[in-house]
């Protein structure tokens, strides 16, 4: 679920072309789309925004305030001023800089406080979009790609809604506080000073381009790095069983050499851009130098100088951050479109809907009809596939890895999509039932279950949430898996999970099967659920299914001729098509004895 507030990411195409350096017709018009949907989760916080700028135009009125009070005490502190007039100039002086040091700090808070809070709504979002996708889209990804889309990219992009936007803020009412006061204090000087600094600024815009890209590039290695690492993790032990330390090392240093050069080319063209700073003080310069002739020439008093020096000086932050900006919002830009470009990939779930009919409270017939389905469009698993499921029959099926027998189970529940025929239940399609529906109905058990990083009761608790203690604890009892939670530090409260205390091979589908007791559904599909436990144990959890689950359907896909010995009919599925066959048979294929 969302974060509370958060919008659902839209979908917005925006293609990768828009990273790259191009031309303002070709580039600016995505960039302006990306900017407006980044800045969309902005909305739900506007009551903070006026907060944050509220103090920014206080601290605004205390920043612009020292240079003036600065003016009075240089202007009117001579022989026999008083001491009553210094005194409050100076506590002026000294309060303005304490209450802007003050608010400045609160005003980095508030905007902070936003900068997380969008980021949150950003990256459940993202979540949202990704649990609305289809499987077989989702795993084409890499998955270190995806882990640097949410954690680098959505950090990159916060600097749209955190420092950059405060600077720019912040800057923004400077600016035009300074321009006001340096034109009341000498119109001519201002224009010349404030003209000169603009036009250096627009001649330089360009060099910023180029951030965009870069970024993006080093977006891209970094995903690259972190898949690399992942990977080696991962295959310790294989790499060392098969010498191939030499390989790994390469593959991962070769990884960060990549993202060494994607960042070494960041740096440069950032430092490029920064090297422009030191112009506008050349420019300031000059300029300073026709002020301090008319201060010469009795024009201008001398406060009034140093108060225009001190206000330059204040809008030299101001146009840097301007000339800044287009760079770091570029930056922003290459991650936004990385993100943007996850959040629309592929389809989603459910998009061929035709009704929202409920899971049926009985199943009378399942049936499949010249069902076709393929991975990629010449290479087809199913072929023209028929099978009638009777009410409450327990059928077997057995194959050839890939040939397609977990294939069809994925159909049955929608995680993949049919390219041709039907799937019916009671005669009608499996598009006409709600998903949410078709899923609470099916049960499905598969070879490497997802251990959640979680306790073992709440890893039990996902078959059923609302489920009381008891009936959890009859649910592991069935699944014979008491046995090992009991001996567990905290039994059902023990925290299992990635980095955690880790169950075996056995003891993770037995908490698998857990689950399917705890939700009871009305038909259940077993996918070599029980292959890492010994035959002994596994033989009486089919028991216990086979009696808890009586007249409901259950199908039973193993390489395991023991796996089937209660089931009503064995079926082959070979070249994309089903054969009746006997268990004899089936311990044949499979290559031992039943």
């Amino acid at each position: 679920m969302s974060a509370p507030g958060s919008k659902p990411i839209a979908e917005v195409d925006v293609s990768p072309s828009c990273c790259g350096p191009s031309s303002d017709t070709a580039a600016g018009r995505p960039n302006l789309v990306l900017l407006g949907r980044s800045l969309k989760f902005l909305r739900p916080h506007w009551r903070l925004q006026l907060v944050a700028l509220a103090l920014t135009a206080v601290v605004t009125v205390m920043w612009v305030a020292n240079p003036w009070i600065q003016k009075l005490l240089v202007d009117d502190l001579r022989e026999g001023s008083s001491i009553r007039v210094l005194g409050w100039l100076v506590l002026a002086l000294v309060g303005s800089s304490l209450v802007r040091v003050l608010l400045s700090a609160v005003q980095k808070f508030v905007f902070a406080g936003i900068r997380e809070r969008v980021l949150l709504d950003l990256r459940s979002s993202l979540v949202d979009a990704l649990l609305r996708k289809e499987i077989l889209s989702m795993k084409k990804r890499n998955p270190g790609e995806v882990i640097s889309v949410f954690l680098q990219d959505v950090e990159t992009m916060g600097s749209l809604y955190g420092d950059t936007i405060v600077q720019l803020v912040t800057q923004s009412f400077l600016f035009v506080a300074v321009v006001i006061l340096m034109v009341t204090l000498d119109r001519t000087l201002a224009v010349l000073t404030l003209g000169a600094l603009m036009a250096f600024a627009i001649s330089v815009k360009d060099i910023t381009r180029p951030i965009q890209r870069v970024s993006r590039e080093l977006q891209d290695a970094l995903a690259d790095a972190s898949t690399a690492v992942g990977e080696y993790w991962k295959s310790m032990a294989e790499t060392r069983l098969l010498g191939a330390e030499a390989f790994v090392h390469e593959m991962v240093s070769g990884a960060l050499d990549l993202l060494r050069r994607a960042r070494l080319r960041f740096a440069k063209v950032v430092s490029t851009v920064s090297l422009c700073d030191g112009m506008t003080w050349v420019i300031a310069g000059g300029l300073i130098w026709y002020g301090g002739q008319k201060v010469i020439a009795g024009q201008m008093t001398l406060g009034g100088l140093l108060a225009f020096w001190n206000y330059m000086g204040l809008s030299l932050a101001p146009i840097n951050t301007f000339l800044m900006f287009g760079g770091t919002v570029r930056s922003s830009l290459g991650a936004a479109a990385r993100v943007f470009e996850l959040a629309d990939a592929g389809e989603d779930e459910g998009r061929g809907d035709r009704g929202a009919l409920d899971f049926p409270s009985r199943l009378h017939s399942i049936s499949c009809r010249g069902v076709r389905f393929g991975y990629e469009t010449d290479r087809t698993v199913l072929a023209e596939l028929d099978l009638e499921l009777r009410p409450g029959e327990r059928l077997g099926l057995v194959g050839a890895s890939g040939s397609g027998k977990s294939t069809l189970a994925s159909l049955m529940t929608r995680l993949l999509e049919n390219c041709g025929g039907e799937i019916l239940l009671n005669g009608k399609p499996l598009r006409q039932y709600r998903l949410s529906s078709l899923r609470a109905g099916l049960g499905v058990v598969q070879q490497k279950p997802h251990i959640f990083t979680a306790t073992v009761e709440e890893n039990i608790l996902l078959g059923r949430p609302w489920a009381s203690p008891d009936e959890i604890v009859l649910a592991a009892s069935r699944a014979h898996a008491l046995e090992f939670i009991d001996e567990l530090p905290e039994g059902m409260k023990t925290r299992i999970g990635e980095g955690l205390r880790q169950l075996s091979g056995g003891q993770e589908q037995r908490l698998a099967m857990a689950r399917l007791f705890l939700k009871n559904p009305r038909m259940v599909i077993l996918d070599e659920s029980l292959s890492a436990v010994d035959c002994a144990t596994a033989d009486l959890i089919m028991d216990e299914l086979y009696s808890y689950f009586s007249g409901r359907p259950v199908i039973v896909i193993s390489h395991h001729p023991s796996m089937l010995k209660g089931v009503d009919r064995i079926l082959a599925l070979q070249d994309g098509s089903l054969r009746q066959i006997t268990l004899g048979e089936a311990a044949l294929l499979a290559g031992s004895r039943v």
